[in-house]
């Protein structure tokens, strides 16, 4: 299950931003695990912006150690 592309009012959601942005994946080393993870945080909820999944991410890696 993958999280939805367009929100309700019709806009690219956050997490497709963030899958979308190469450069932005690039700059944060995101990993394909750690897009793995992010996807299913996007499921929880809505997002308002890509830079929400960039601190959730860094909040993960804190917490793991890396």
């Amino acid at each position: 299950m993958s999280p939805p592309a367009e929100t309700r009012e019709g806009s690219v959601s956050a997490w497709e931003q963030f899958r979308n942005n190469d450069q932005l994946r690039r700059i944060h080393n995101v990993t394909s695990n750690e897009m793995e993870m992010l996807s299913q945080v996007a499921l929880l909820g809505d997002l308002q912006s890509p830079r929400e999944l960039i601190y959730i991410l860094n909040t993960v890696r804190h917490a793991v150690g890396k």
